[in-house]
């Protein structure tokens, strides 16, 4: 019985002390701005150095995915990491722009960056 509740509470302990680390290191690096993130991104947030993460960010948001009815959405803000990829992949995804379910392209609006 005993151990049984040591273990509950340092799973506890150790759920808080996660929590604690994802909201401190998000903080960091986005001053704030973290809302906009979801929890995939801010996992890679706090886990990878600072560094790391704005150019995981610049990337993402540099790989765009566009409806066939032209709606264009950029990987980072549909949720999604693209970081150091290439290829032009399709995504079977409902687009935002018609209601559609419909394969999105994706691509790199500036080939370059």
């Amino acid at each position: 019985m005993r151990e049984t509740c040591c273990r509950a509470q340092v799973e506890c302990e150790a759920g808080r002390f996660e929590s604690r680390l994802l909201e401190h290191a998000t903080s960091l690096y986005f001053k704030g701005d973290e809302s906009r993130m979801n929890s995939i991104q801010k996992f890679f947030a706090a886990v990878l150095p600072a560094s790391w993460a704005r150019s995981m960010e610049a990337s993402s948001r540099n790989w765009m995915m566009r409806c066939p009815c032209g709606f264009e959405k950029s990987v980072w803000d549909a949720g999604g990491i693209r970081w150091k990829a290439s290829g032009t992949p399709r995504r079977y995804l409902l687009c935002e722009g018609c209601g559609e379910a419909t394969w999105h392209t994706v691509y790199k609006k500036n080939p370059d960056a």
